[in-house]
């Protein structure tokens, strides 16, 4: 819990966190947790202030400085890393919970909070965590950036990757930039190269799910560069996979295509028949989408004649191939020949994948009619 600083070490710190966060205006719960006290002291502290001083109160609980001091560029000292230790602390744990009650994935950035200055944040419903995250939003982009500066820079990617796990709170996208910046250079100067690969992948997705598909493509191409240095086969495939569905989001077929014609290749070279098979399959499904039933035709083949070699191969993945298969041929006319491999689909999934069965049977129905 809180320390038991005195007063002029909490006003002096006080001030060094609208400096460390490079903010003109604060919360009263960020000023606490970078002075190390809890909220009655803060109180205090703030009540207790000089009423000509740095500090002078404003809507909302906050407080603000005058607007000279926080642009004050502040040394890299032992004050100013413990300041950005706590706020970047209290900001993972309040992600964390928020997460928890927003949703959202994240794999293999864990990391342990050293010591929570206040209890954890908390929200009553999905409503509570959308604000609070729409609201910190400038704060959390400062808190990547303090704790890359202070050296902290495990909690700065900790940081970044939790922000990506959760939805964009609004459409001003600046201060996510500011994320992508700070989080990237932490790892890089982490050496931590998986870790800069996994934030370049989630923050792709993110940017895309925000409808900046400029930045997530940029974010995609740097991704798959770092994975191809590291030499991780599986980490590279997985990048183009992503790619290749932002380009397909975006109404970019072109480049999707360029991303499977890559995958096919890499599988090649590896002597993987499947992974060769999945990618002659998105490519079929991309050229029919492009309504080009012709080519899409001898990707689907391709991919049929590829599972033929390979042992074991998922029935669900062969279905989809007839599937689409019997799309593109009853396009291009050939519709006998369209219903017999949609019969060859149901024959896979029957009893096996009801669901995906009765699409099946509802769109050999609809051809029919």
């Amino acid at each position: 819990m809180a320390g038991t600083s005195d007063g002029p070490v909490v006003r002096s710190d006080l001030l060094c966190a609208f400096q460390v966060l490079g903010a003109d205006v604060l919360p009263v719960r960020v000023l606490a947790v970078g002075a190390d006290v809890d909220l009655w002291q803060i109180d205090d502290t703030l009540a207790a202030r000089e009423p000509t001083g740095p500090l002078h109160a404003v809507d909302g609980g906050r407080f603000a400085v005058r607007p000279a001091l926080s642009l004050v560029a502040r040394p890299r000292d032992d004050r100013a890393v413990r300041v950005a230790r706590r706020i970047g602390d209290d900001f993972l744990v309040a992600l964390d919970t928020c997460r928890d009650v927003v949703g959202g994935a994240l794999f293999g950035f864990d990391h342990e909070p050293a010591r929570l200055v206040l209890p954890a944040v908390g929200f009553a419903d999905r409503a509570a965590a959308k604000a609070w995250l729409s609201g910190h939003r400038d704060l959390l982009a400062a808190a990547v950036r303090a704790c890359c500066r202070a050296g902290c820079h495990d909690l700065s990617v900790a940081l970044a990757a939790r922000i990506w796990a959760l939805p964009a709170p609004d459409p001003d996208l600046e201060w996510a930039h500011e994320v992508s910046r700070w989080g990237a250079e932490s790892a890089i100067e982490a050496r931590r190269p998986d870790a800069l690969a996994g934030l370049l992948a989630a923050g792709a997705r993110w940017f895309a799910d925000a409808g900046d598909f400029v930045t997530a493509e940029l974010h995609g191409i740097r991704e798959s560069r770092t994975r191809r240095r590291i030499g991780a086969p599986f980490g590279i495939a997985d990048a183009l996979w992503r790619r290749a569905a932002i380009y397909r989001r975006w109404g970019r077929p072109h480049f999707a295509l360029d991303c499977y014609r890559e995958l096919a290749a890499d599988y090649q070279e590896q002597g993987d028949r499947q992974g060769s098979a999945r990618a002659s399959a998105a490519t079929g499904v991309t050229l029919l989408e492009s309504r080009r039933p012709e080519a899409a035709t001898e990707q689907f083949e391709q991919a049929l004649r590829l599972y033929d070699r390979v042992s074991g191969a998922p029935p669900a993945e062969r279905a989809s191939v007839l599937e689409h298969l019997g799309r593109a041929l009853w396009a291009l006319g050939e519709h006998g020949t369209a219903l017999r491999r949609l019969d060859q689909a149901l024959s896979l999934l029957a009893h096996v994948d009801e669901p995906a069965a009765d699409r099946i049977r509802r769109l050999r129905a609809d051809l029919e009619r």
